[in-house]
């Protein structure tokens, strides 16, 4: 939930930050990349700690971070030192949503790890929901500081509920250690290759979709309250099409429901710029984005543990993740460029388009070894 909130945290202040300090387009968007470049390095060099010291201190460690940047972030001066908190925020964002996301698979039942995985990351939109609809009032009457330090303090209670209650895991990471280059040999390699490029193009689209809609939204003619609602909804249809993903794969199997809702995702981004004038068909439009992009996320992060083996299932999803974080990286930035450029948001939608159906050919081509035919199965 607090990733989810801390993501559309900076998308909603975004408009608000543009006019207070006068920042551009492109700065706009490095100031968007760069809480997500902070978490591709996160899942990718902090996560990994988590294999060889433990879930707890690992988790602990990253939400504390977290929530300090988040707090300090409402302190910043000026662009240049919010561009560096957004980074050290997601430093801890990405260490630990790669780190409790084996945590939630290793300890659910088999037979209800689509249920578990479901339900975390349920989370995420639900704290973008939250995130967006505090944000409005909150801006309006105190700033765009106020949302940050909500932020802050929400992840700070976060933490101190992950101290009192969060065990030590014994699942994984404890026994025989492997060294992480094990992911790129042998028939881990293209296990690895494909998750990594599914969620690479898959955040590319979804961090796009949502940190700019707000803004797309207007230049489509809409008006700025129309801009956040739309987020929200998205928002909104990602809860349920998430929360869907569990029942959904338990009945017709991860890979069927996986295509489908990458299939799906692809033209409902494709119509989102079909709807001038009309804000109910945009609506309608925004819950079917949400609904097939949220349990298509949810599907990967349900895929990507079982591929791993356990002394190296951190660093497997934390390498996933994070080379997915590069999409959600270069996403926003290049969107930046592009309305700089003066392209419409009804040409940004269609380009973005394309790339769901990128990921359900890599989908496709994944083969499960002997290991992860077993979790597979348990999947299915």
């Amino acid at each position: 939930m607090m990733d989810g909130f801390d993501v559309m945290a900076v998308a909603f202040a975004g408009p608000a930050i543009a006019r207070a300090w006068t920042v551009d387009h492109v700065t706009l968007g490095w100031l968007f990349g760069a809480g997500l470049a902070g978490m591709t390095l996160g899942a990718l060099f902090l996560a990994p700690l988590a294999d060889r010291f433990g879930r707890r201190p690992v988790a602990i460690s990253c939400l504390a971070a977290m929530a300090l940047a988040m707090l300090a972030s409402g302190l910043a001066a000026n662009i240049e030192q919010l561009i560096v908190l957004r980074l050290i925020t997601g430093l801890g964002v990405g260490g630990i949503l790669a780190t409790l996301n084996s945590v939630v698979a290793e300890a659910a039942r088999p037979e209800r790890r689509n249920l578990a995985i479901s339900i975390f990351t349920a989370g995420y939109p639900l704290g973008s929901m939250a995130g967006g609809a505090m944000a409005v009032a909150l801006i309006e009457h105190f700033g765009w500081q106020s949302i940050f330090f909500i932020g802050g303090a929400g992840t700070a209670i976060v933490c101190l509920l992950h101290w009192i209650w969060l065990p030590e895991a014994n699942w994984a990471g404890m026994g025989t250690k492997l060294p992480m280059s094990t992911l790129l040999k042998g028939d881990a390699l293209p296990r690895t290759l494909l998750i990594s490029a599914s969620f690479f193009l898959h955040m590319l689209s979804v961090f796009f979709v949502l940190n700019w809609s707000p803004r797309l939204v207007e230049m489509m003619g809409f008006s700025a309250q129309i801009g956040l609602t739309t987020t929200l909804i998205i928002n909104l249809g990602g809860l349920v099409g998430g929360l869907a993903y569990g029942p959904l794969a338990d009945c017709f199997g991860w890979r069927r429901v996986t295509m489908a809702y990458f299939l799906a995702f692809s033209p409902a981004l494709a119509t989102v710029g079909m709807a001038p004038g009309s804000t109910h068909l945009l609506f309608i439009i925004a819950a079917c984005v949400g609904l097939f992009q949220g349990g298509a996320m949810t599907s990967l992060y349900a895929l990507a543990p079982i591929l791993f083996a356990d002394p190296v299932r951190v660093s497997g999803t934390g390498l996933a993740i994070g080379i997915g974080r590069c999409g959600g990286i270069l996403g926003p930035i290049a969107a930046g460029y592009l309305i700089a450029a003066g392209l419409p948001a009804e040409s940004l939608y269609l380009m973005c388009a394309a790339l769901p159906i990128g990921v359900a050919i890599l989908i496709a081509a994944l083969r499960p070894t002997n290991e992860a035919k077993a979790g597979a199965r348990a999947l299915a």
